[in-house]
């Protein structure tokens, strides 16, 4: 195949599995929506990407990337093909500083009972995975921007309610019809699990 792009890139060895998927189901589908060929390499743990696409459609192979890229830091299958739908993003944000702290920032973005990690799950319909020193963000461009300030404001040390109050401030301000979704109250000390700190 005389490919028009070739992207060349590691992945986790633990990820490999999931992104063939079971038969090679993941990786077909991949292939099929993006019209590429994926190379898996497990020994070296590398992926390669060929297409012969040109145009508009040269972009399907960096869509292809971008899913890997969400399975290879932890999303399932599912929720890594959504890059593949139009006006969707991958976001990888690096958690700085010491092992100690990038605990500690991983545990605040989470929250108690996984509750604030749910929090801008839901309110901001994005999906969030947290694997080593690294947050990565799958949502579409709209609201990629609230998250990635969301998961900033965290990382510089914001309180809990700071964030919640933010992002509600900033989503009445989008829309006029704007109303919170039933699991999250406008006020933060409404909100279950996330404690004021």
């Amino acid at each position: 195949m005389k490919a028009t792009v070739d992207l060349s890139f590691r992945v986790p060895k633990d990820r490999i599995g999931v992104i063939i998927g079971k038969n090679g189901t993941t990786k077909k589908i991949i292939e099929k929506k993006t019209h590429t060929r994926i190379i898996v390499d497990s020994e070296n743990n590398l992926v390669r990407i060929l297409s012969k696409e040109t145009g508009e459609r040269i972009l399907d192979a960096y869509k292809a990337q971008a899913a890997i890229t969400a399975i290879a830091r932890g999303f399932s299958e599912k929720k890594a093909l959504k890059l593949l739908e139009p006006d969707y993003q991958l976001e990888i944000i690096e958690i700085p500083g010491s092992p100690k702290r990038t605990e500690i920032i991983r545990g605040r973005l989470i929250g108690k009972k996984g509750k604030f990690r749910q929090y801008l799950e839901e309110k901001l319909n994005c999906y969030i995975s947290i694997r080593g020193n690294t947050v990565a963000v799958i949502a579409s461009s709209e609201n990629l921007p609230l998250v990635i300030n969301a998961i900033n404001m965290i990382i510089e040390g914001r309180k809990h309610a700071t964030v919640v109050n933010y992002l509600e401030q900033q989503l009445k301000l989008e829309t006029d019809s704007y109303r919170p979704i039933s699991l999250w109250k406008t006020k933060y000390s409404d909100i279950p699990g996330l404690e004021e700190e």
